[in-house]
C-alpha cells in the first residue's frame, strides 16, 4: 500500500471536508489533488474527467455552435465568457 502524508492546516482542511462534502469524493482523493496541483499543477491541469467542467464546456460550445450558426464567422474578439455568464443569468433567473 501506497502511503502519504500532508500537512494542512486547519482553514484547508475545513475547505477540503466541505468539498468533499459538495462532490461526493473522499477527503483523502480532495487532498490527493490538492497536493497534486501544488506540486505539479502548474505544469498541467486535467479536469476532463470533472464532470461539472465537462458540462460547462457542452453548453459552451452549444452557445459558439448557435452564434456561428446565426452570425456565421464570429468577431475574434467576441467575448464568449460573457456571452456564457448571459445565457446562464437567462436559464436561471429569467
Amino acid at each position: 500500500m501506497d502511503t502519504k502524508e500532508i500537512v494542512v492546516d486547519e482553514d484547508t482542511m475545513e475547505m477540503a471536508v466541505q468539498y468533499s462534502a459538495r462532490t461526493g469524493k473522499s477527503v483523502d482523493e480532495v487532498l490527493d489533488k490538492y497536493r497534486y496541483f501544488i506540486a505539479e499543477g502548474h505544469k498541467k491541469l486535467d479536469f476532463k474527467d470533472d464532470e461539472r467542467v465537462s458540462k460547462i464546456m457542452s453548453e459552451l460550445k452549444a452557445i459558439q455552435k448557435r452564434y456561428k450558426v446565426a452570425f456565421g464567422n464570429v468577431d475574434p474578439d467576441f467575448d464568449w465568457k460573457e456571452e456564457y455568464a448571459n445565457e446562464l443569468y437567462k436559464k436561471y433567473v429569467g
